[in-house]
């Protein structure tokens, strides 16, 4: 197989890959958001966000407007990097 690749030396020789960890490290984060304790939708949001600013934007989404229905949030919960829970 490694010959059918186009290689012309045996596999045996062929250098290692090198773990870059630049590659490793995760930039956003899919929250579950849940209403009242109840998961409704997913929601990828960047992790260097503020729990501020990651309130804002639940809130902001489309998604949360049609289940909020006019009712305001009485308290949202930000788990940075687990999960956000509005309390109607």
């Amino acid at each position: 197989v490694w010959k059918n690749l186009g290689h012309e030396t045996s596999i045996t020789f062929a250098a290692f890959p090198i773990c870059n960890e630049s590659y490793l490290v995760e930039s956003s984060f899919e929250y579950p958001i849940s209403i009242n304790g109840k998961t409704k939708f997913n929601l990828e949001l960047e992790l260097r966000l503020s729990k501020e600013d990651v309130e804002k934007a639940v809130l902001a989404n489309e998604q949360m407007i049609k289940f909020l229905d006019d009712k305001a949030a009485k308290k949202v919960i930000v788990v940075p990097g687990k999960i956000v829970n509005v309390v109607v």
